[in-house]
């Protein structure tokens, strides 16, 4: 394979790295949570927001939750935290979570071990071709919309 690292070892370690760190957030949700929020550097803490978004989904999907926090960029965190905050059995965490982590981190550590070279190779291609679908989305948005955008700068003038 020529590569200096086993990408099945890599994809088991860094699958068990993630489970422990997600475990960590967890613990401190459920062991710590209170002590830390009634610290005033918390109180105005910008991501109190997403806090309350996760409050309401694992209310409304209980420990499900867990494996929806992990494809949901930005509420990862606050997820775990939040499961341990609202008292979900350890072990159902880490069976939601774990299932979760076994789907996405050694799909995504495999497919670069097997397939990065190609992936960076054609990277270049795919990003021109997203820039320009992106720049023919914008443009026939912008072009939509023109007449209206028009019509109320005019109506706003008399």
């Amino acid at each position: 394979d020529g590569s200096p690292v086993n990408s099945y070892t890599l994809a088991a370690v860094c699958f068990f790295a993630v489970v422990v760190s997600d475990l960590l957030i967890f613990m401190i949700g459920k062991k710590g949570s209170k002590w830390l929020f009634a610290k005033p550097r918390f109180q105005h803490w910008p991501e109190k927001k997403n806090f309350r978004k996760v409050q309401r989904w694992t209310q409304r999907y209980g420990f499900w939750a867990s494996g929806i926090f992990r494809f949901t960029p930005g509420l990862r965190f606050p997820g775990h935290m939040a499961c341990g905050m609202m008292e979900v059995p350890t072990w159902k965490f880490l069976a939601v979570d774990g299932t979760a982590a076994l789907i996405s981190v050694p799909t995504q550590i495999l497919l670069i071990g097997h397939y990065g070279d190609v992936i960076l190779n054609n990277f270049n291609t795919v990003k021109y071709v997203l820039f320009g679908v992106l720049a023919i989305f914008v443009t026939v948005t912008v072009w939509r919309k023109l007449p209206e955008w028009k019509q109320k700068f005019h109506s706003s003038e008399d």
